[in-house]
């Protein structure tokens, strides 16, 4: 063969294996759910730790998704910056901006919750919808489209129309609605695939989410339920807005700063509803803080963004774990305080939750004190024996029964009291929020 034919053989290998790669990278995502509620993408089951902004609020900027181990994304540039969408040449802009997004999140290893332009979905523009997710649907980095924040019963109608375009145009990828109001929550299920509840309610207390969550279940029972929570200094933003009456919130927080030390929810509370999510039966957990223009998260409260990316790293630890099928066994829990706590039990509706998983042939189960009770004695019984117990973060040995009676507890790494311990049982003393999550062997 003459030299400029092994050239020429040379650049066709390298044109054709380029237009292979080009293809591959172009080929769309195809998203289904299974029964547990679990996003399923391209075959692979995947947990959700999620945001709904980069700390930048750039929306071509993914360096704090990426630091914080988000897994989905999403962006507010789609939602409101494109009024009078019933124009070509603004449908035209949407798209061209929604695509360079997409691209540049599958450049980062991140799925997309994308948002339709808010009055659009309103006005029931359901052409114009149908013609951005034609658009859009072969990106391999969109997951769902994210229909509505927070609809009223009023604007569910139209809603439900743009959800049954959707359909017809991309059955590849499932709609999400979110809201946290209950007379909405209980149709919900017309104009969505999934269904995230945003109640904001800690540090005031779980129960509210969990009263919430089963009423939504039951009106909505062939719709899984996913959880979205507040990161954003709930609490303290409640209080500033009773007490500077008439003032909006870029007003009241350039009069009072935020601040790590007095931010709720506070670390130990964002972990325990990241964990709370799961125990509750919700597969993903999406973290909502306010915009930057209000609230810098990671330079305003600089330890309540570290408490998101430690939260993160444990979540990439647990990710094979928490993304395995949801275990159906009989392991138990109960919980119980001492007499003279029982009345502030009840006030504070004590609630301790486990979730529990099988992997590689070893339970998992993740406890959360759900609740703003201290002193709550808690006992796990397992169905198989156990003679080793390791924490998470970190996987640390904590519990070693094949050691003598008194080296087999490791009370220096452990998270919570363990009291007591068997072959078949763990029993710890859990306080405000505290979780642990833990591999038995």
């Amino acid at each position: 063969m003459k030299k400029r034919d092994v050239v020429s053989l040379v650049l066709l290998s390298f044109v054709f294996f380029a237009a292979i790669s080009v293809a591959k990278a172009g080929e769309g995502s195809k998203v289904e759910i299974a029964e547990d509620g679990t996003l399923v993408v391209n075959g692979q089951r995947k947990a959700i730790y999620g945001t709904f902004r980069d700390p930048s609020d750039d929306w071509r900027q993914f360096e704090g998704v990426r630091q914080a181990g988000f897994n989905l994304t999403h962006s507010y540039h789609f939602s409101n910056k494109f009024p009078k969408f019933d124009k070509p040449s603004v449908q035209d802009r949407f798209i061209r901006d929604a695509r360079e997004y997409l691209d540049l999140a599958h450049a980062n290893k991140v799925g997309v919750f994308m948002h339709l332009p808010k009055q659009a979905v309103t006005e029931g523009q359901v052409d114009a919808i149908a013609r951005v997710v034609e658009a859009l649907k072969d990106k391999p980095a969109l997951w769902l489209w994210y229909i509505y924040d927070e609809p009223d019963v009023q604007e569910m109608d139209a809603c439900q129309k743009v959800y049954q375009r959707i359909k017809e145009v991309d059955p590849d990828h499932p709609v999400l609605l979110v809201d946290q109001r209950a007379d909405t929550l209980d149709i919900a299920g017309r104009a969505c695939d999934i269904i995230a509840i945003d109640k904001y309610t800690v540090p005031y207390g779980f129960h509210y989410i969990t009263d919430l969550t089963e009423k939504t279940r039951s009106k909505n029972p062939d719709k899984p339920i996913w959880m979205i929570h507040g990161a954003h200094a709930v609490q303290n933003l409640h209080l500033l807005r009773r007490h500077f009456v008439g003032s909006n919130f870029k007003q009241i927080l350039k009069r009072v700063q935020l601040s790590s030390q007095t931010h709720r929810p506070n670390p130990k509370e964002l972990r325990a509803l990241q964990h709370y999510s799961y125990t509750i039966g919700s597969p993903a957990t999406i973290f909502y803080w306010l915009p930057k223009r209000l609230y810098d998260i990671a330079n305003d409260t600089p330890k309540i963004w570290d408490a998101m990316v430690s939260i993160g790293q444990e979540f990439k630890e647990l990710e094979p774990v928490l993304s395995s099928p949801l275990r159906s066994d009989d392991t138990e829990i109960s919980s119980f305080v001492v007499e003279w706590l029982k009345q502030e039990a009840k006030r504070n509706h004590l609630d301790v939750r486990m979730w529990t998983r099988k992997y590689n042939g070893k339970t998992y189960v993740g406890v959360v004190n759900a609740s703003y009770v201290p002193h709550v004695v808690t006992t796990l019984k397992l169905p198989e024996k156990f003679s080793k117990v390791y924490q998470y973060p970190g996987r640390k040995l904590i519990l070693d029964q094949n050691k003598d009676v008194d080296q087999q507890y490791n009370s220096q790494e452990s998270d919570v009291l363990v009291v007591d311990w068997s072959s078949h049982e763990l029993t710890c003393v859990l306080n405000e929020c505290d979780t642990v999550v833990w591999e038995f062997e």
